[in-house]
């Protein structure tokens, strides 16, 4: 009678020999303070989707070839500091309900660019928490 598992004990073998002679993981501490991660490296910087080169990079485009699109970043985060009431998601389930992704959505994306390229602007952070605070404590995001 013949079976399917004529290779398992071969292919046991192996990925036994494999593991005695591939030398085991050592913690490796960064000096730096970056955070390891699936085989990455966060550089002790926040990686949500940019690194702290990407980042770096991102900044000097906005002071060079980007300048046009950055200013406008710049204008719409310095206007939504100068009225956080009229930006921010209000915290009532219903009003937000209503329109949360034509207004509130939309610049949310803003916010964070801003906060990417002009991270010492004081208040820029405090907002996007707080913006983030009235976002998560909705219990629906779902359009009425």
């Amino acid at each position: 009678m013949r079976t399917h598992t004529r290779g398992a004990p071969t292919v046991f073998f192996i990925s036994l020999l494999w593991l005695l002679l591939t030398p085991a993981p050592t913690s490796e501490l960064d000096p730096s303070g970056g955070i390891p991660f699936m085989g990455g490296n966060y550089e002790g910087h926040p990686m949500l989707y940019f690194s702290r080169g990407e980042v770096e990079e991102l900044q000097f485009a906005a002071m060079g070839t980007h300048r046009d699109m950055a200013q406008r970043i710049r204008e719409a985060g310095e206007t939504m500091l100068e009225h956080p009431e009229e930006y921010l998601p209000p915290w009532s389930p219903a009003e937000f309900s209503a329109r949360w992704n034509e207004i509130y959505g939309n610049n949310l994306g803003v916010l964070s660019m801003f906060c990417l390229l002009y991270p010492h602007r004081a208040g820029a952070l405090d907002l996007a928490r707080d913006y983030m605070e009235r976002m998560a404590a909705q219990p629906s995001w779902l359009v009425k």
